[in-house]
């Protein structure tokens, strides 16, 4: 137990970086190089504590030893999430466009909405490692789906901007990201940019 309690604390403080804006000199384009590389480091070092069949579509992470599988006789993969008695879909392919606006995944014989594995909120803070941003099911006090994230143990949230879309000016004077899962969403917040 205490070397799952390490290893959790290790994954908060791990910083991922993201890609922001457009790549146009060598010098951001070997910056853009390592932030990938070091978010690919994080994530496989989340999965080699926290395989992929413990995380759902939404990233949100499975209870206990309740993994994704076809519980039930469903025609889609889910598992029970952590925080609460809710449960949510889990992919059994890559989460992607698909030639879409959002971004979804099959989850067997069906589909879901999916995305996320962004360590910040929209304020530039750390996410819990296990609950770091995605379409989690249980967005506090909205119906909608949004990218969010708990911040600190007592469960404070915030949003985090979508995993296509980075906190940027995008052409106004304050930075600002779409926080919901679709290219067509006006939903979208001011955010400080973790680069």
């Amino acid at each position: 137990m205490m070397h799952l309690l390490l290893t959790l604390m290790s994954l908060a403080s791990m910083r991922c970086t993201q890609l922001q804006g457009s790549i146009i000199t060598t010098e951001q384009r070997i910056r853009s190089q390592d932030s990938i590389n070091q978010r690919e480091h994080n994530l496989n070092l989340r999965s080699k504590f926290f395989p992929i069949h413990h995380w759902t579509a939404g990233n949100t992470l499975c209870r206990g030893n309740n993994y994704c599988d076809f519980h039930q006789s469903t025609k889609y993969t889910w598992c029970f999430t952590d925080y609460s008695d809710s449960w949510d879909y889990c992919c059994t392919g890559s989460c992607d466009f698909h030639q879409n606006s959002y971004v979804w995944c099959q989850t067997g014989t069906e589909w879901a909405y999916c995305g996320g594995n962004q360590t910040y909120d929209i304020q530039a803070r750390h996410c819990l490692a296990t609950f770091p941003c995605g379409l989690h099911q249980e967005v506090p006090g909205n119906d909608e789906r949004h990218f969010w994230c708990y911040v600190d143990l007592r469960l404070n949230w915030d949003y985090c901007c979508a995993p296509w879309n980075t906190c940027d000016k995008h052409g106004y004077s304050y930075n600002w990201c779409y926080i919901m899962n679709s290219k067509l969403s006006d939903k979208w917040q001011e955010c400080i940019p973790t680069l």
